[in-house]
Parts: structure tokens; C-alpha cells; sequence
């Protein structure tokens, strides 16, 4: 597969060093010849009252501009909950995947964020050598049945993003049978996805969730 760069390290106290420094790291793999650079877990923003719709806008700029995908995390707001969410942007800046975390740590409880109950939806990678790959929170992929569940939709890698550091996971096959699958409180996902599904996760059809990403409208899906 393309050559994955894995960031690892503890934000600082400043939330524009923090981001000069995701930058940085993004300039440098792409002069290495990366073609994705995978961040540490809200890496940009620890703390849940964050504007995460302005940190997405600024991670999309920084993917486009420095011509690498980008793996980042940031906090979601929804009605109220506050959500560890993970997206993806391809090199032009394109938002390609977005995920929320299942199985927030326990610090990350005691500040305010919420743990989400929807289905485990994969954000498929595109681009050369990426196909087969989604992003996970590192805490979420330690559940077997969350693993089984990416890897019997489809999934050969996962780009994991945890506290302060980051691992490329390849799926093993993990031989758990289909009763222990993952099983979602909620359907369907919770955000406008781009890009093909495994097909698994095609049913029910994904439906447009209009409040993430709050520095745009979401975009209209034929059938939701």
C-alpha cells in the first residue's frame, strides 16, 4: 500500500502551535512521499467545548495545501452531546470519511464527550495502494466484535488515531462468528459519506446527518 506516515505526540497548552505542528507534519511526509498522515486523537483540540466545524475547515486547508491526505481528529457537537469524531480529507482538501468514537477513555468522559451507539460505519480510503483501508479510534478497534465487524464489511487495514499516538492495524481475520457482531443501538450513519461503502454497511442506507460539519451545508443524497 502507499507509504503511511504516523504522527505521534502531546499537543501543547497552544491550539495554533498545535496546528502548525500537524502542518508541519504534513509538509514533511508529503516531501517524503507519503501519501497519508495519520494524527494523534484530538490532537488539535482536547477539550470538548472546541469549535470543531472551524478545526475541520483548517485540517481540509492543511490536506489541500500541503498535497497529502489527512487522518484527524476533532470534537463533534450534536443536540447537545459532544463526540470524539475522526475524518479523513484526500490531498485536494475533499472531506472523504468521518466517523464518531463508540468507546470514549475515561478522561475523555469526565470532560463532557459522549460515547456514540450508532453502527460502526467504515470510511473507505481512496487513492492508490489505500483501498481496502478505513480509519478507527484507537479505543474502538480494541473491541473484537468492532474489529470483526470492519473486517467481515470489507476492511483489510485500519489508520487508527489514539492518544498521542497512531498505529497502522491489517486485519487478521479474526474468526468470530456472526453472533458476535457488532450490535448498534442506532441505524444509519451519522454523517454525509463520500466515497463507495462496503456494501454490508449499505443497509439501511446511510442518511444525511445535517449538523457536523457546521462551516458548510450538508450535501443532498439521492434515495435518503
Amino acid at each position: 500500500m502507499a507509504l503511511v506516515r504516523l504522527a505521534h505526540g502531546s499537543p501543547g497548552p497552544s491550539a495554533r502551535e498545535n496546528l502548525d505542528l500537524v502542518r508541519a507534519w504534513a509538509e514533511a511526509a508529503a516531501y517524503d512521499g507519503a501519501a497519508v498522515l495519520v494524527t494523534p486523537e484530538l490532537f488539535c483540540a482536547p477539550d470538548p467545548t472546541a469549535s470543531g466545524g472551524a478545526l475541520r475547515a483548517r485540517f481540509a486547508e492543511i490536506a489541500r495545501t500541503s498535497g497529502i491526505a489527512l487522518v484527524a481528529s476533532s470534537p463533534e457537537h450534536d443536540a447537545g452531546a459532544r463526540f470524539v469524531a475522526l475524518s479523513w480529507w484526500d490531498r485536494f482538501g475533499n472531506l472523504g470519511g468521518h466517523v464518531r468514537k463508540h468507546r470514549p477513555g475515561p478522561a475523555q468522559l469526565a470532560s463532557g464527550f459522549s460515547a456514540w451507539d450508532g453502527p460502526p460505519a467504515a470510511a473507505a480510503l481512496q487513492g492508490e495502494g489505500l483501498e481496502g483501508g478505513v480509519i478507527c479510534c484507537a479505543d474502538d478497534v480494541e473491541i473484537p466484535e468492532f474489529a470483526a465487524f470492519l473486517e467481515h464489511s470489507g476492511a483489510a487495514r485500519a489508520l487508527v488515531s489514539g492518544s498521542e499516538t497512531t498505529a497502522l492495524l491489517e486485519f487478521r481475520n479474526a474468526h468470530i462468528p456472526d453472533s458476535a457482531y457488532w450490535n448498534p443501538m442506532r441505524t444509519g450513519v451519522p454523517f454525509s459519506q463520500r466515497g463507495p461503502l462496503p456494501q454490508p454497511l449499505l443497509r439501511p442506507l446511510p442518511r444525511p446527518y445535517a449538523g457536523w460539519f457546521d462551516a458548510r451545508p450538508p450535501e443532498p443524497r439521492d434515495g435518503s
